[in-house]
């Protein structure tokens, strides 16, 4: 299984910017289109996309972006995908920045805001498109096509600073205050909870390990110990439960239901849906 380590897999990129402050900035363009590929972050990141969509498996959630929106992580493993939009291009500026300059950007923010900061752990966050974020990334790229400044260390850590002043500032800025704070006191997700946000998607027994952290084997053995089944089964009984209550509660029709739980086969979804309940998907919302 490839394992993209970032930043270092840029350590040769050419469009890259290093400082001596913990800052690292990559001017990234790929011509060709990814899926799901697994990528372990050493630093935490902000990414801000020029051109093409994308698409973020977190542990706690998934994210869609598109051109002109970005998003912040924590470090950690997550499954990412990149897609050409208007052009066949994919294009984001990132910044990558250690925990000691997090900490030291963030300090007197969390300090002296007047908002509340939401308690729940968030180690992602989306980055919706502003002026702010679009003179950001301009102001940046900008470095890339001339001889750095005397001070570029300093003006690096003030223009990230500034950004995150910004975001505290607007309308999700508990969310980031709340982000910014986990990075000081970061706490793992349960394997309880990356099921119930993953469960929908189509996502490999490999894929849900890397996202939490543990290799394949110890995965396995600790979802056996928690759930007393295996992944792949306990997915399936988790989608048909789903599919009963929105059969239950919903106008949906079966292959909505199917579909959005999850199945990609919906004779497959029929099939197992009567195994469980003794009923077709059909039989059972006529009989509600």
């Amino acid at each position: 299984m490839q394992i993209w380590n970032l930043p270092d897999s840029f350590q040769q990129y050419e469009q890259r910017i290093t400082s001596g402050v913990g800052i690292e900035v990559i001017h990234y363009q790929n011509a060709h289109e990814i899926e799901k590929a697994n990528v372990q972050l050493d630093s935490n990141l902000l990414v801000l996309l020029l051109a093409g969509k994308k698409e973020v498996y977190a542990p706690e959630k998934k994210m869609r972006l598109q051109t002109g929106e970005g998003f912040f992580l924590s470090k950690g493993n997550y499954l990412m995908s990149e897609k050409f939009a208007e052009i066949n291009r994919y294009e984001s500026l990132m910044v990558f920045f250690d925990d000691q300059i997090a900490q030291q950007l963030s300090l007197m923010m969390l300090k002296n805001t007047g908002q509340p900061i939401e308690s729940q752990r968030i180690n992602s966050i989306k980055v919706a498109s502003s002026e702010h974020t679009i003179t950001f990334a301009k102001s940046l790229k900008n470095y890339f096509h001339q001889p750095l400044p005397v001070g570029f260390d300093e003006i690096l850590k003030l223009k990230l600073q500034e950004l995150f002043w910004l975001l505290c500032q607007g309308s999700d800025g508990s969310r980031f205050l709340s982000f910014l704070k986990n990075l000081q006191n970061k706490k793992a997700l349960t394997l309880q909870q990356l099921m119930e946000e993953h469960y929908k998607e189509a996502l490999s027994v490999e894929k849900l390990a890397f996202l939490s952290g543990y290799s394949l084997s110890t995965f396995k053995r600790k979802f056996k110990e928690i759930f007393q089944e295996s992944p792949s089964r306990w997915v399936q009984t988790r989608r048909l439960k789903e599919a009963r209550f929105l059969l239950q509660n919903t106008q949906k029709n079966i292959n909505e239901v199917g579909y959005e739980v999850g199945f990609e086969n919906i004779s497959h979804f029929i099939q197992v849906f009567k195994g469980q309940y003794g009923a077709t998907p059909k039989e059972f919302q006529q009989q509600t």
